[in-house]
């Protein structure tokens, strides 16, 4: 790795334009030109801007307030959609898994938490209420058990070389 120059720009003597601050730092004349080098730090140029009014924080701006909401649905990283619902009872960090918010509509009732909700097709997003079922955790164990052994089963290929057919696992 080439080793860096020191910038050779000439600086100049500045006062930080934040009230607050009023310390004295040299600034690169370039930056000065363009209008930049008014502070001597960024964190006193962002207290400067957010007392002008300029920057607005979000910070304990939740949800809608926030200019980063995008509607409220997120997709989590194991594939299952979360939705933005800080009231409900079993929200992690007011996010709860969009399959057990639709099975609790369908039922009429809040899941207890050694209820799991089973996915027919596999598709963590289709969260269609024909496509969910309510399980235990041990019988959805069992039931991806089942699935998983359907999927390993021993099945017979005929084979081109013989005439007796051989037996490969999948």
């Amino acid at each position: 790795m080439k080793d860096r120059k020191k910038c050779r720009h000439k600086r100049i003597p500045r006062i930080c334009e934040n009230p607050e601050c009023g310390r004295s730092f040299m600034a690169p004349l370039c930056d000065v030109k363009r209008g930049n080098g008014r502070y001597c730090s960024r964190n006193c140029a962002s207290r400067h801007r957010f007392i002008k009014g300029e920057l607005k924080l979000t910070i304990n701006r939740k949800g809608k307030d926030n200019p980063n909401w995008k509607g409220g649905a997120t997709v989590h990283s194991d594939g299952y959609i979360y939705c933005f619902k800080p009231d409900h009872p079993h929200a992690s960090n007011g996010y709860v898994f969009q399959h057990r918010l639709v099975m609790e509509e369908k039922i009429g009732r809040y899941l207890k938490p050694d209820e799991v909700v089973h996915h027919i097709d596999g598709n963590k997003t289709n969260n269609n209420p024909d496509n969910l079922l309510l399980t235990t955790c041990s019988e959805h164990t069992r039931l991806h058990n089942e699935i998983r052994a359907q999927r390993m089963k021993v099945i017979s290929i005929p084979c081109h070389c013989d005439t007796t057919p051989n037996t490969h696992r999948r």
